[in-house]
């Protein structure tokens, strides 16, 4: 059993988690568990003779450039959240009526019901949109969309639709 007594390795291993799962290494995460079996698995890699870096989804990954792709990825998802937002509420103040019905009706009753209603329809209408903006890093598997998101991606997600409700209401 590995112990990690070292506060910025094992923040550095938490980075590196979210990366694997940026680029689409959700199902390697899931055989790894946690951290420490993560930890063993890069000094598994690095210490045999087959290769230092992580193959994940047909690529191969060196450790820094996984870090470096998450913060690229934080970067990117900074700069264009807005740019997605408005194309997404444009969609629907443009098209969605229905939408539209489920927002006047929160305003009024301002209901846990109503709102888990308005995040249904957009999560399912516009699911498209959104996983092409969260999933901007993976070449993404149209079969497959839902084995991509792990605890990171899914917050991302989950922000998103939560501005876009925002910025409606």
């Amino acid at each position: 059993m590995l112990t990690i007594r070292d506060k910025a390795l094992e923040e550095k291993l938490k980075q590196l988690r979210k990366a694997i799962e940026i680029v689409g290494g959700n199902s390697l995460l899931s055989k790894l568990g946690s951290e420490e079996e993560l930890a063993i698995f890069i000094i598994n890699n690095a210490l045999s003779d087959l290769s230092e870096d992580i193959e994940i989804q047909g690529k191969n990954y060196a450790l820094n450039n996984l870090l470096k792709t998450k913060i690229n990825y934080e970067k990117n998802y900074i700069k264009t959240k807005k740019i997605f937002l408005q194309k997404i509420t444009y969609k629907i103040n443009k098209y969605n009526t229905y939408l539209d019905s489920l927002i006047r009706k929160y305003k009024k009753t301002g209901g846990i019901e109503e709102y888990r209603a308005i995040k249904e329809e957009i999560e399912e209408r516009y699911s498209m949109d959104i996983n092409s903006f969260i999933l901007s890093e993976i070449e993404i598997n149209k079969d497959m969309i839902e084995s991509y998101y792990g605890e990171y991606l899914n917050s991302k997600k989950e922000d998103f639709i939560n501005s876009i409700i925002s910025s409606l209401i």
